[in-house]
């Protein structure tokens, strides 16, 4: 299992890295030197999106926020985001964010669609009891979509209701809260099932 953990890891590294290029499965598995089998059922079954979905989303993610937070000209972002053309980037914001880049900037609210997808890179010397839990990849995934879940659900259906923009502001640390509180309620619901230092 740490294995795995580290090999996805490194895959995520990677495509962090390179954000703004066009990426795909074989160019990261040549990279990584692993197999691009392999490496597909790995980060699938430990993120819970394929790697052409994940890169994708989180592409757009940070173009959405050069659209709100800067000036720059949406064919520039475009190809900063590793789009050929302004056309391929608005078909594929559109299809995500179910809006055009210019109308999303013209909105001027900000949500990511996929925040950075972050594992536990040591569970070895958690679970030889150095201060932390182990819970495994599982629990990083449900964790994940429930941060990914709450942050929606606060800015689209609750903050912009009550507080219009000023709410987005807020939105980021009450999903954070949203996500400890059901992490805690699983932990503790579980607390037999894993090891506490």
């Amino acid at each position: 299992m740490p294995g795995k953990i580290k090999n996805v890891i490194a895959a995520i590294d990677y495509i962090e890295n390179h954000l703004h290029e066009k990426l795909d499965l074989d160019m990261i598995a040549e990279a990584l030197h692993y197999s691009k089998y392999h490496l597909h059922r790995m980060f699938t079954g430990t993120v819970g999106l394929t790697i052409q979905t994940y890169a994708q989303r989180r592409r757009l993610t940070e173009a959405a926020k050069l659209l709100v937070f800067s000036d720059k000209p949406i064919l520039e972002i475009a190809f900063t985001a590793g789009y050929e053309s302004q056309q391929s980037f608005t078909d594929s914001f559109r299809a995500m964010y179910k809006k055009t880049p210019n109308q999303y900037r013209e909105e001027d609210e900000f949500y990511p669609l996929q925040l950075r997808y972050v594992l536990n890179e040591n569970p070895a010397n958690q679970e030889a009891g150095h201060g932390h839990f182990h819970t495994g990849g599982k629990l990083s995934a449900v964790l994940s979509f429930l941060r990914t879940f709450g942050l929606i659900l606060v800015f689209l259906l609750i903050l912009p209701e009550f507080m219009g923009a000023a709410g987005v502001w807020l939105a980021v640390p009450i999903a954070e809260l949203i996500t400890m509180v059901v992490a805690l309620s699983f932990l503790y619901q579980n607390k037999d099932k894993y090891h506490y230092a």
